[in-house]
């Protein structure tokens, strides 16, 4: 008789006659019970037990068979790839504008700087504001309190509105200059410039974000020192605002925040030549208060020297007191004369533009040129 045939789909063959000889019952060496074995009459050795087929894993199937329709069901979906907010992966103004202000606003600096900017600019103009009431009580010639104080000019409160504007210059000044240089002190400049290579799209998404930054928190501080005065001076005795002085509140509170941002600009422009926080500080201080008093002391000792005090009126820290006073007069503003030429409350605005294009298009090119220190 032939020996039963093995396979998946076999059925096992049933001798004609069984006679149970022996039974193993003692463990192999691998520690298994061997099965009990027949031997039949007419045929050979027969195990009592029908072969088991190799079971094979449940996600596991022949090469080249079609998937059944369970498997294809249970099998997991691809999941969808959400598109790139970017799109084609390539860079944007705004995605760098995005990220300027997230940069900026990391730095413990800006808070500190712009919060002294809110709290400068009220205080600076609530301090101008009781100064000239005091002075409007008291008689010039004695220093003795009047029995009826003079009223208090208008043009004077609103100049007191915008009266510290040039001091907070500094601070914004500051403001621009760590804009640009703290990257170069932090070497975080490399990674900056290995995710976005182009150098000039990075100065603009720089420029954009300082200007809007300083261009906000300069207004809220105006328009919180406007409502100080406004509220010291509800008893006070005012006049009222001549024809050609209407747009003084305007220069006052507009103006003055444009002020602001040329000078954060113009400090940007320093840093950015000088790539060092100390030198670029020290260079934008010089040129906004020490070289124009220096200049104006020169033209006053020396007569042969005249034109100097022409060149100490273009200077950044003189413009911007003449562009807000609007060549306005009033009890405590009169008019002076020079015997040199000295640019007008417009033209000081165009010297405050000019000397800000010529800082930033330098720094640009340094920025675009240089290698990385």
């Amino acid at each position: 008789m032939a020996a039963p045939r093995r396979g998946r789909h076999s059925r096992p063959v049933e001798p004609e006659s069984v006679e149970p000889i022996a039974s193993v019952g003692m463990p192999n060496p691998t520690g298994m019970t061997n099965p009990i074995r027949t031997v039949g009459t007419n045929g050979p050795v027969a195990s009592a037990q029908p072969p088991t087929p190799p079971q094979r894993r449940s996600g596991a199937r022949r090469s080249g068979a079609q998937p059944s329709r369970t498997e294809s069901r249970r099998r997991p979906r691809a999941r969808r790839t959400q598109p790139s907010r970017v799109p084609n992966g390539r860079l944007s103004l705004w995605g760098c504008i995005r990220g300027e202000f997230v940069r900026l606003f990391a730095l413990a600096s800006t808070y500190w700087l712009l919060g002294i900017t809110l709290v400068l600019l009220p205080a600076g103009a609530a301090m101008n504001a009781w100064t000239i009431h005091w002075s409007m009580g008291v008689d010039p010639q004695t220093a003795k309190p009047l029995d009826t104080p003079n009223p208090v000019d208008v043009v004077d409160l609103w100049i007191s509105v915008s009266g510290f504007v040039s001091t907070v210059a500094i601070v914004t000044g500051i403001f621009g200059v760590l804009a640009i240089t703290s990257e170069y002190s932090t070497k975080s400049i490399q990674a900056t410039l290995t995710a976005n290579p182009k150098r000039l799209t990075m100065i603009t998404a720089k420029i954009i974000a300082v200007s809007v930054t300083v261009f906000i928190v300069a207004l809220a501080g105006l328009m919180i020192s406007w409502a100080v005065v406004s509220i010291m001076s509800n008893d006070w005795s005012i006049t009222q605002l001549s024809g050609r002085e209407w747009r003084l509140p305007w220069v006052s509170l507009f103006g003055g925040a444009a002020v602001l941002v040329l000078m954060a600009l113009m400090a940007f422009g320093v840093g950015a030549i000088c790539r060092s926080t100390p030198g670029a500080l020290f260079g934008y201080i010089a040129i906004l208060t020490i070289l124009p008093n220096i200049l104006t002391i020169v033209s006053v000792m020396a007569k042969e020297f005249k034109w100097v005090g022409t060149v100490a009126a273009f200077m950044p820290g003189s413009s911007i007191d003449r562009f807000l006073q609007m060549n306005a007069t009033s009890p405590t503003l009169s008019a002076v004369s020079y015997d040199y030429f000295v640019p007008n409350w417009w033209q000081s605005l165009l010297v405050l533009v000019g000397w800000t294009m010529v800082s930033v298009v330098i720094g640009a090119l340094v920025v675009r040129r240089a290698d990385i220190k």
